[in-house]
């Protein structure tokens, strides 16, 4: 996941390295955590999608209850429909335990993914400094 997330921040021409402890604690070990799944080709990481249910005050800054995403892509395979199947994946796991809003804060200068999240059917609700949250309403 940490190859996986450099790779993706050197494509969107951030550097900072992330740490393999800190993105399991984050996306896999965390309490909130609802469903974390991952896309795989010939053994290798294709990206991952990270689902959580937010409690009142969270590091987000939405509601509590409410379901917030991340996804991540391997720059190689951008375009190729592993977002959405990474997505139904987590809408199957989001239906199931009554989750009634998804937000997915977004870089502001990430066009890419703020492109993704719309066409999948999320829609704009706030703007925060250098970013955008964009949410899903099931």
């Amino acid at each position: 996941m940490a190859r996986l997330r450099d790779a993706i921040d050197r494509a969107r021409g951030e550097g900072r390295p992330n740490a393999p402890a800190r993105l399991r604690r984050f996306y896999i070990d965390h309490g909130d955590r609802l469903s974390c799944v991952v896309a795989e080709e010939a053994g290798g990481l294709l990206g991952f999608q990270s689902l959580k249910r937010v409690r009142e005050g969270n590091e987000y800054d939405v509601p509590g209850g409410w379901g917030v995403i991340g996804t991540y892509v391997a720059p190689g395979a951008w375009r190729r429909g592993i977002g959405r199947a990474l997505f139904a994946a987590n809408l199957a796991a989001a239906e199931g335990v009554s989750l009634a809003v998804i937000d997915a804060t977004v870089g502001a200068k990430n066009a890419l993914g703020i492109g993704f999240y719309t066409a999948i059917g999320f829609r704009p609700w706030r703007v925060v400094p250098g970013a955008v949250g964009l949410r899903f309403d099931l």
